[in-house]
């Protein structure tokens, strides 16, 4: 990690992993619920990553 606070996201990413979702706030259980639920309903019919993170925001 690059410094105090860094985030396990950002590490992965560094890492050499291309595509990581991390929140810098935690989320309740059922907003997670919600998020992986659109994220991978969008996924599974191949829509683009990058625009359903932005639908996510």
């Amino acid at each position: 990690m690059s410094g105090v606070g860094a985030s396990i996201g950002h590490a992965l990413h560094e890492a050499g992993i291309p595509f990581v979702v991390a929140s810098q706030y935690p989320l309740s259980f059922g907003g997670s619920v919600m998020l992986v639920k659109d994220l991978y309903d969008g996924l599974l019919w191949s829509e683009d990553p990058r625009k359903l993170l932005v639908g996510l925001r």
